[in-house]
């Protein structure tokens, strides 16, 4: 099975390529998101690189996010527009998933940057089978980010690194560490498809998971945040 994976929500955007049990991954850059030409050309690099052509690809596997708006944006419409053209079969991965997949704990809160003063996260437990499964999903404030009191709760994810002063004492002591340096990547898109076994979706229905619905502060927003701080 060959498996393509596009990861651009975050700050640092991964492409991967999954051949049988093997995996080959490049990074195409740090900061701004790529733009769909570069994601082309790196994609068209790493097939080359393993010698496998676009018709070869059984499927690709996305990140949308949640993360940054034009990043999201970037991948699926490169991934829709593959999917078109080749009739490869799309499975979209959300990105907190993919940073959560890695900790073996039983219940896993995965934080991310969200930029504008918060956070993303999402908590797991683990079932029966052995697999982390999404139980919510939001953004916030660091210091309103709360979780159940029933466990004790591992966090991985850069956003916590980020936002750690910020976030409230009883958190705080709720929480174990686990990887907090932790971001997205096209190869850990790979690994969560296939262990969760994501169903692929139509191109055209392929959308970014944004969580948050705005993508700035209002001058009232600004100028509130600057006075609370």
């Amino acid at each position: 099975m060959n498996w393509l994976a596009i990861e651009t929500s975050g700050n640092a955007a991964s492409i991967a390529l999954q051949v049988g049990d093997r995996i080959e991954s490049d990074v195409l850059g740090t900061g701004n998101a790529p733009a769909s030409g570069e994601v082309l050309a790196g994609i068209a690099a790493l097939l080359v690189r393993a010698g496998v052509t676009h018709d070869q690809l059984d499927g690709i596997a996305v990140g949308v996010g949640p993360g940054a708006f034009t990043g999201v944006r970037v991948a699926c419409s490169v991934a829709q527009g593959l999917s078109l053209a080749k009739g490869i079969p799309v499975v979209p991965v959300v990105s907190l998933d993919a940073v959560a997949q890695s900790e073996p704990a039983d219940a896993v809160l995965a934080v991310l940057d969200a930029r504008m003063g918060e956070v993303y996260w999402a908590r797991y437990r683990r079932d029966a089978g052995g697999l982390l499964q999404r139980e919510a999903m939001g953004v916030c404030g660091p210091d309103a980010l709360a979780v159940p009191d029933d466990v004790r709760w591992t966090v991985c994810g850069a956003g916590f690194t980020e936002y750690r002063e910020q976030f409230s004492p009883a958190l705080l002591a709720q929480l174990d560490t686990g990887d907090i340096t932790a971001i997205a990547s096209a190869a850990q898109l790979l690994t969560w498809r296939a262990a969760m076994q994501v169903e692929a979706v139509a191109p055209e229905a392929l959308a970014p998971c944004y969580v948050r619905d705005k993508v700035a502060l209002t001058t009232a927003e600004r100028v509130a945040k600057a006075l609370k701080a």
